[in-house]
């Protein structure tokens, strides 16, 4: 109750400045940039699976910030995100999504939205051999 009438709303500074970066455009201005910067990546990911790594499926990206990628039968997506740790590599087990994971899950998402462009289809060249390695 008494955090309810101590917070009532944020504070109107905040919501002044917020009002004006809209109405200025800035915020469209900024959807543009972030738009136009996750398609790039989103393009280059795709010609990257593609290219490096053929063994794995995903469904072309077309807008978002990661890609939901499956791996060949007896892949298990945990320990290829330990092998991909140990050379710098990221990605997301897809167990942790699952209520019931199919074991092994060869499941991962592979986030982007933060990953230099430069930095993506090398990632995911060194990516593509340790898929081999992580079937059970």
């Amino acid at each position: 109750m008494l955090r309810r009438l101590m917070l009532r709303h944020p504070p109107a500074n905040n919501q002044r400045a917020t009002a004006l970066f809209i109405s200025l455009g800035h915020y469209d201005s900024l959807l543009g940039r972030v738009k136009k910067s996750l398609a790039e990546r989103a393009k280059i990911l795709n010609a990257a699976l593609r290219t490096h790594a053929p063994s794995l499926s995903f469904t072309p990206l077309r807008g978002g910030s990661s890609a939901w990628v499956q791996g060949p039968a007896g892949m298990d997506s945990g320990l290829l995100a330990k092998l991909a740790e140990k050379q710098g590599i990221l990605i997301e087990p897809g167990e942790l999504f699952f209520h019931q994971p199919p074991v092994p899950c060869p499941y991962f998402r592979l986030g982007f939205a933060s990953t230099p462009t430069d930095k993506i289809a090398e990632g995911i060249k060194r990516l593509a051999p340790l898929v081999n390695q992580a079937r059970l």
